[in-house]
């Protein structure tokens, strides 16, 4: 990371709206929901409408009166076709609103991380930042592209086929509803308990053979090397078998509360019980044999779509988990910025009793003051944990200081614009960062207008031209790609080297940057160093 500008194009210069709750993440594609929703509803009222027409057709031959049967039946099958079309409209708009939330999104957040503290990042902050432009906003995507448009024609379904059946008889409307909630309520208090019974023993035992699955993968070199593949593969196979055990058990007491459901709403069930409650209506003058006629059609249905509703608890409690996590993402506090930003007079770097912890009631470096002087070097040395990277991270204001002031150029950090300030600086880590692209494009990461020419004079001075030339496609190979495979540790360092060279900042934190070297690419880096510490404040 060397030299960072912090400008960004004119169109991104207003932040994205925050956003406190789902629906205000979803705003942007509310419009294009709500319509592919209200397609969804008016697909669900012409789904029901061909059991009307199968009942209006039965009642027609019981009257032995047979003239309107056609003509119910063209309306069943027009109501059909408009009812799938419908369907497959409101997907397709749903699925226009989803590519939309993507983007929005997708776009909120790189707008946002963008103004969060770089520290943020290093504390952990990528991972979630990939988590959320990826993975949530893909789960997301379900709940927006499918969950949406199928709940709404699947509750909405119920509701019109309980309304129809009040409206014939509410008495028989009664028991039917009333039989349907009992055995789901007896169903799924009994798919509770077992849940909570057995569904921590599932849970602990998936995260053991995850452990115990990266033990012998991720490890398999030191394993193997100390003889000791058999105690970890017999681990692996433990764990499997605590997994299958504890599965079995919560399968089997999942297992039969819902065939007792399954079974006991199962159409051929309901028939028998329709028809037993409707002819003893019958027989007592309440209803006629249209109405048991209608309910056999309609009432055998109801419970496909309470057991279809039970689908969506998965899918709907993701997203509300992806959904909080994009918001909390959102919400991360940006990086105070100046009202009215100075700029640095020299190279000069101060602490000035600077204390910082990156938790503040644990702090890191205590009462911090030192001076360097431009043009000057200045090594901090201390075991590991003292403080020495965090010392340099607050240099870049990649955390704020929670004592004391770092000033850059006389200034103090808090009141230099953050490009300027990461345009005074050439950053170069023990851990090497290197983008995907060509090595000319890592080079000019810093000066991306910078012509050929001055990339491989910077790749000179930083004794790594010979090396790249030697590759077959020089600068142009990609790093990440099949020619950049080889690329040793010590070279990846010296191209950093250089974009840190091609950069010219004033100011150069090196943070161990030959910690991981060998002895030859040490030689090597230390001379690319020399190059860059010419003149400069270290």
């Amino acid at each position: 990371m060397v030299g960072i500008a912090g400008d960004r194009d004119a169109e991104d210069d207003t932040e994205s709206p925050v956003k406190s709750s789902p629906a205000e993440l979803l705003r942007p594609v509310r419009g294009t929901l709500g319509l592919g929703v209200s397609i969804a509803a008016v697909s669900a009222l012409l789904e029901f409408v061909p059991y009307i027409a199968i009942v209006e057709i039965g009642r027609e031959l019981l009257r032995d009166d047979p003239g309107s049967v056609w003509g119910w039946a063209v309306v069943a099958v027009v109501s059909a076709l408009l009812s799938f079309l419908l369907s497959w409209t409101a997907v397709a708009v749903c699925h226009r609103a989803d590519a939309h939330f993507r983007f929005t999104t997708r776009r909120d957040v790189a707008r946002h991380i963008g103004v969060v503290p770089i520290g943020w990042f290093l504390t952990g902050g990528s991972g979630r930042v990939e988590k959320a432009v990826s993975d949530d906003v893909k789960t997301v995507h379900t709940l927006v592209a499918h969950v949406i448009p199928d709940l709404t024609t699947t509750a909405l379904a119920p509701v019109v086929g309980i309304t129809y059946l009040f409206i014939v008889d509410w008495r028989f409307a009664l028991l039917l509803i009333g039989y349907i909630v009992l055995v789901a309520g007896l169903g799924m208090s009994r798919t509770r308990r077992a849940m909570e019974a057995y569904g921590p023993a599932v849970d602990e035992a998936q995260e053991t053979i995850a452990a115990s699955t990266v033990e012998l993968v991720d490890g398999i070199a030191v394993v193997k090397a100390f003889g000791a593949v058999g105690r970890a593969f017999d681990r692996f196979v433990g764990a499997i078998d605590a997994l299958v055990d504890a599965t079995t058990k919560w399968m089997r007491a999942l297992g039969n509360p819902m065939n007792f459901m399954l079974s006991a709403l199962a159409p051929g069930t309901l028939v028998v019980v329709i028809s037993a409650m409707g002819l003893v209506q019958l027989d007592r003058g309440w209803i006629d044999v249209g109405d048991l006629v209608a309910f056999l059609a309609v009432g055998v249905g109801l419970p496909v779509s309470f057991t279809k509703l039970s689908r969506f608890s998965y899918p709907i409690a993701a997203a509300g988990d992806a959904t909080t996590r994009i918001l909390e993402l959102l919400a991360q506090e940006p990086l105070p910025a100046s009202p009215s930003p100075k700029t640095p007079v020299d190279a000069s770097v101060e602490f000035d009793r600077v204390t910082f912890g990156y938790d503040p009631s644990e702090p890191v470096v205590r009462d911090v003051s030192l001076r360097l002087e431009p043009g000057t070097v200045t090594a901090l040395v201390g075991p590991s944990g003292s403080g020495k990277s965090t010392l340099a991270s607050l240099v870049a204001r990649f955390f704020d200081v929670d004592g004391g002031r770092v000033l850059v150029g006389g200034v103090d950090v808090r009141n230099i614009d953050q490009g300027v300030l990461l345009r005074q600086l050439s950053i170069v880590f023990q851990d090497v960062v290197l983008i995907r692209g060509t090595i000319a494009d890592n080079i000019k990461l810093a000066v991306p207008d910078a012509g050929d020419a001055d990339v491989e004079a910077a790749a000179r001075a930083a004794s790594i031209h010979d090396e790249i030339a030697a590759l077959p496609n020089g600068y142009e190979t990609v790093i990440g790609g099949v020619d950049g495979a080889n690329l040793s540790h010590g070279q990846r360092q010296r191209i950093t080297i250089a974009r840190a060279i091609l950069s010219d900042a004033p100011i150069v934190l090196l943070d161990e940057a030959t910690a991981h070297a060998d002895p030859d690419s040490e030689a090597h880096v230390g001379a690319a160093l020399s190059e860059l510490l010419a003149d400069r404040t270290v």
